[in-house]
């Protein structure tokens, strides 16, 4: 089992702690129980968060980063709110990628190098969808 969901309380935890009759650590994050059945079930991450939880799908180091971005983008929407066209879905302009790794490598007390002729050509060579 694992909680997907927003809150810990997802999983009844506590319950399953009271009637399985035994509890075996597989491994960081995935837990098995032993019902009085005999059945087994898999708990992963504790029964928390299992993205977050288990870092094994959204860890915080790349939360922190797109929380940013739509940190930034909001608020270049809220200052172009008149400008914007309104009947089509807009991308935050490329450079806002480039601002936040940069504030994030700062906060890290890093910074990062610049792309090669071959690294830029290469990036430039792929397209939408390759």
């Amino acid at each position: 089992m694992a909680n997907s969901g927003h809150f810990d309380v997802e999983i009844d935890v506590a319950s399953l702690e009271r009637t399985a009759k035994a509890k075996t650590e597989i491994r960081p994050n995935l837990t098995e129980y032993t019902l009085a059945s005999g059945k087994q079930l898999y708990l992963l991450a504790q029964g928390r968060l299992v993205g977050q939880s288990a870092a094994e799908a959204s860890p915080a180091d790349i939360m922190d980063l797109t929380f940013t971005l739509m940190a930034v983008t909001v608020a270049w929407a809220a200052r172009e709110v008149g400008m914007l066209p309104q009947s089509q879905v807009l991308l935050p302009p490329a450079e806002f990628t480039d601002r936040v790794a940069s504030m994030k490598l700062a906060a890290l007390g890093l910074s990062h190098d610049r792309l090669t002729p071959s690294q830029q050509e290469y990036l430039a060579s792929w397209g939408m969808g390759t």
